[in-house]
């Protein structure tokens, strides 16, 4: 009866009749309250209509319950292997949502349940595992933990040589690591070293400024040449509005 449930959720789930499909899963979690797929899709549904009707109480509500299948992940109906795609995608969700709002304690929980499934193909979750930083930390203990985070993190993927991620917007963005109690220009060349393996086209040197021959004698006489002549470098950033704070 309950598998029937499910299914008749599911298919008025895929017709977009979103009402009668909550109101057979709820049915379902009246019966077994642990239910892993009604869990799932009732979570699941909340968050991503509660986000598109702007409905923060429902978005919540959706958030809550996926982060409830994690804690009891073992003692679901079936319980939910925490290497599979389905805890995966929860536990990055969940970490999404938290440290968009400064959630930072709950995000940064999830995110660890994420990268501890090990189900990421590739090293892009890392990636915007170890640079993500929470604007405003709640509490000087949580300010050492994540700059502590930061670094050890960023190090580790320095070292590795095989790292690959196609995403190049998967490194977050550091900015709030100016509001920590740290070198953040230490910090920020970490993250700049990173940014480079990540992408490393980024290295680019324009030609009229190489010496035609590489070898030392060249590159003297090249040198003397530059330091005569003056470069002009711009910068435009989408970021500057009426409304920055730099």
């Amino acid at each position: 009866y309950i598998d029937a449930l499910n299914v008749a959720g599911r298919i008025m789930e895929v017709k977009q009749d979103i009402t009668s499909a909550m109101k057979l899963y709820e049915k379902v979690l009246e019966i077994d309250p642990m239910n892993q797929f009604a869990l799932l899709a009732t979570g699941n549904s909340k968050m991503m209509n509660g986000d598109a009707l702007k409905d923060t109480s429902m978005m919540l509500d959706g958030v809550e319950r996926l982060e409830y299948v994690l804690e009891h992940a073992d003692e679901l109906n079936p319980p939910l292997p925490r290497n599979s795609n389905a805890y995966y995608g929860v536990a990055v969700r969940s970490g999404f949502y938290r440290i968009e709002r400064q959630q930072g304690e709950i995000g940064y929980a999830s995110f660890d349940r994420a990268e501890q499934s090990g189900f990421s193909t590739d090293d892009c979750w890392l990636i915007y595992r170890a640079t993500s930083v929470v604007h405003v930390p709640s509490s000087e203990a949580v300010e050492r933990e994540v700059v502590n985070r930061f670094s050890t993190k960023i190090d580790s993927l320095l070292q590795k040589n095989d790292m690959y991620c196609a995403n190049g917007g998967a490194i977050a963005n550091a900015f709030g690591m100016a509001y920590y109690d740290a070198d953040y220009k230490e910090q920020y060349e970490r993250w700049v070293n990173l940014r480079l393996k990540v992408t490393p086209t980024l290295k680019y040197q324009a030609k009229q400024l190489m010496p035609v021959e590489d070898n030392a004698q060249s590159r003297k006489k090249y040198s003397k040449q530059l330091k005569s002549r003056k470069i002009r470098v711009g910068f435009v950033s989408s970021f500057f509005s009426t409304q920055s704070s730099i």
